[in-house]
């Protein structure tokens, strides 16, 4: 006899706030709450007015009150500064690991957005890419059918089960997991914390991260690190001049190699762009979403050979960038020619141009002049080339084809 039909909806789209809270010289919410802080907090310049700062042995803390339990799909959502990502801080507590109610996390420089929910059963999601120093947007939701986490505007990760969201009856912790620990404490900055009713779009999530650059317009990341920026040529006529470094990959592969991360990489005997052989890059395997290789670590005078020469293809458009390091092993001064994607690493030129059409593409770039655009007339010594992807589960696939590293002029 055929078993029973079960269906599942998602629950409500409508976000109704049930706790907003702007740390603006106090711990009472838009909605009546009143909180308080506990240990050494203190409130600072933040992204919008103040926000709370959070030291060793300090947290806040909101009464619990049933609208928080999500009966109608949850979103959680803040802006935080971390200062340490050491152990496993807890930025939103509403519940305990494995068991009822819901919590925000970083773990190993990523999100855990967790999810209890009834009948025993659970739902989480780990993603993200977090570092300390800098401001980010974080939003969380589940809708009974999925759960998502979003990072500055953009959804990072998400894993679908359906179930209802297991009540539970404890406090509202913010900056400290439910059972009170160092390793779960916050050392940083945060504000505009939401907990509502409903699970936000992804369009929603976007607007509310706007309001939050238009608030603080120095917090958005920017398109180019150079007060100029340098646009790559793409699929205009190959550099004539007399290379400094050609890697043709007929042969070998002289200095290319695995440098960090999930990244293979070898010269393949078919589908080159000209002669008999390309290099191809493998990075990523879904567990460790990044991956690098080095080009060169060869030392070279980039306002002598400042352009980049080279074919690339990927059906993969996910981010990825050359990085160039100025300063040597101990300098931390990395630029980069981002491909697609966000990044990071002090962007001083960026491809517009949809490439991942499983096309090759010529793409010319004047490095050396994107690099004076961003650091003036210094000592402009390139010590290492590295091609890398980050941020995005993978595994994702490249190839290059006639790098090279030259001069402007012909006759150089």
């Amino acid at each position: 006899e055929p078993s029973a039909v079960v269906t599942a909806t998602p629950r409500s789209n409508v976000t109704t706030p049930v706790l907003s809270l702007h740390f603006d010289g106090h711990v009472e919410s838009v909605e009546g709450q009143k909180g308080e802080v506990h240990g050494a907090t203190s409130y600072q310049p933040a992204v919008v007015g103040q926000g709370l700062r959070f030291g060793n042995e300090s947290w806040a803390s909101v009464a619990h009150d049933s609208r928080l339990n999500g009966s109608d799909g949850l979103t959680v959502g803040l802006w935080f500064k971390i200062e340490s990502l050491t152990d496993m801080p807890v930025l939103v507590s509403h519940g305990h690991w494995l068991q009822t109610g819901y919590f925000l996390q970083l773990i190993g420089g990523k999100l855990r957005w967790y999810v209890g929910l009834e009948g025993g059963d659970s739902v989480y999601v780990d993603a993200g890419e977090i570092g300390p120093g800098r401001w980010y947007h974080v939003v969380a939701t589940y809708d009974g059918l999925e759960s998502c986490v979003y990072v500055n505007g953009s959804l990072v990760g998400s894993t679908k089960k359906a179930g209802g969201i297991a009540p539970f009856n404890g406090d509202v912790h913010i900056g400290q997991y439910q059972d009170i620990g160092s390793q779960y404490q916050v050392r940083g900055v945060m504000d505009e914390v939401l907990i509502a009713n409903g699970a936000m779009r992804g369009s929603e999530v976007r607007k509310a991260y706007l309001r939050g650059l238009s608030a603080n317009p120095s917090l958005a990341p920017p398109t180019f690190y150079a007060r100029t920026a340098i646009k790559p040529v793409i699929d205009g006529e190959p550099a004539k001049s007399k290379p400094l470094m050609d890697f043709s990959f007929e042969k070998d592969t002289p200095s290319w190699r695995f440098r960090d991360g999930v990244c293979q990489l070898g010269v393949v005997q078919q589908g080159a762009h000209t002669g008999q052989a390309c290099l191809k890059v493998d990075i990523g395997d879904g567990a460790a979403p990044w991956g690098s290789c080095l080009i060169s670590d060869q030392s070279y005078d980039v306002s002598k050979y400042p352009l980049l020469d080279f074919w690339f293809r990927t059906d993969s458009p996910e981010s990825a960038c050359i990085m160039a390091n100025l300063g040597g092993d101990q300098a931390m001064e990395w630029y980069s020619l981002v491909f697609c994607g966000e990044d990071q690493y002090r962007p001083v030129g960026r491809i517009t141009q949809f490439l991942a059409d499983g096309k090759w593409h010529h793409v010319t770039f004047d490095l050396g002049a994107a690099l004076e655009g961003a650091v003036g007339k210094k000592d402009l010594t390139v010590h290492h080339l590295i091609f890398g992807s980050w941020k995005t589960p993978g595994p994702f696939t490249y190839w290059f084809d006639d790098l090279r590293i030259c001069g402007r002029d012909p006759g150089e």
